[in-house]
């Protein structure tokens, strides 16, 4: 399914880049404009790391429990929700996040 952001935003950051740090919840917040219709969405969540995605685990029903409401319907504007825990056992490094929804 195709669309268009609005916002992102991630708590509690105040400043970009964020910097996560082990042993906090982060609460993601992407409010996007669908260009189709869609009974189910899914979602996943990547560490870019040397170039390569490294599959980060949270759930794929986007629908579920995240405030997005299904289905999507062409042309709407819809919030999606979801919060992650950063383990203080994840290795301190620098990379990129991908989410797709």
């Amino acid at each position: 399914v195709g669309g268009k952001i609005n916002s992102v935003d991630l708590s509690p950051c105040t400043t970009e880049p964020c910097q996560l740090t082990g042993g906090n919840n982060y609460s993601a917040s992407v409010n996007f404009t669908s260009n189709e219709g869609s009974n189910a969405v899914t979602t996943k969540v990547y560490g870019i790391i040397a170039g390569v995605p490294v599959p980060f685990p949270v759930p794929s029903d986007a629908c579920n429990n995240h405030n997005l409401k299904c289905p999507v319907v062409a042309g709407t504007t819809f919030t999606y929700t979801n919060s992650i825990y950063c383990s203080p056992d994840y290795p301190k490094i620098k990379l990129l996040v991908k989410w797709t929804v």
